[in-house]
């Protein structure tokens, strides 16, 4: 007679995996914030091994498109070329990628640019508006002394504004253009990561199925099958 329960190790099996990484997060952050020292230790290992980062995420982001130019390529040159297309299509795929980049940067900068200050002059011109329409209203017009705060008001807020813009934005956004102290170090340090991690994608694309046969091996070595094959469908 076969059993009709629902078998409930694979839930179990869940619940405790889920409970363990939970677990193994919180104790994590515990010793990351409660000593200094671990934490010390685990910030200088990320500043190392930020360019590999950079580049695994790099690699992982393009590796489909590298994948379809590869495809696609192997249809244009005969198979004994095969290695120059591959190497072409981790060049094309990196290309690629800076291009979107650039795009994305020239589409989001200047809208930004535009929409501040079209706010800005949007703003101004409602407060105008609203001042000079409550000027005309009877209560106002006859009451002089709340007429006369009105627009002193209005011209303490439009001096005060353009004060701002002047005295604190543009010089902040000066500062972020040029890079100013701090900034630099910040900026430099994340160029020297970025272009260390494109060599690495370079690196890891161009190797990406031999590293993806020897992970599959450590992987099913490692765990069972049917674990090692939910492993490789998530990833």
């Amino acid at each position: 007679m076969m059993d009709k329960k629902p078998h409930i190790k694979p839930y179990l099996y869940g619940m405790f995996a889920g409970f363990g990484a939970i677990s193994l997060s919180i104790l994590f952050f515990f010793l990351i914030y409660r000593f200094q020292g671990f934490g010390n230790a685990v910030s200088t290992l990320t500043g190392i091994l930020m360019p590999f980062i950079y580049g695994s995420v790099i690699a992982y982001l393009l590796k489909p498109v590298c994948n379809w130019i590869e495809a696609f390529l192997h249809k244009l040159f005969p198979e004994r070329m095969h290695r120059f297309a591959n190497m072409l299509a981790v060049a094309l795929t990196i290309l690629f990628g800076l291009l979107l980049i650039y795009a994305l940067i020239m589409m989001i900068v200047p809208q930004l640019i535009n929409s501040v200050t079209a706010l800005y002059f949007t703003a101004r011109d409602n407060i105008g508006d609203f001042v000079e329409w409550i000027s005309k209203q009877e209560f106002i017009a006859n009451n002089k002394k709340l007429l006369d705060f009105i627009e002193s008001s209005y011209d303490s807020l439009d001096a005060n504004l353009d004060a701002w813009i002047k005295n604190t934005l543009l010089p902040s956004m000066q500062n972020i253009l040029s890079g100013a102290a701090v900034g630099v170090v910040n900026v430099v340090t994340w160029i020297k990561n970025f272009v260390i991690g494109l060599i690495v994608s370079v690196y890891l694309l161009a190797s990406r199925k031999k590293f993806g046969q020897q992970g599959k091996l450590i992987l099913y070595s490692l765990v069972k099958p049917r674990w090692a094959d939910l492993i490789m469908e998530e990833v």
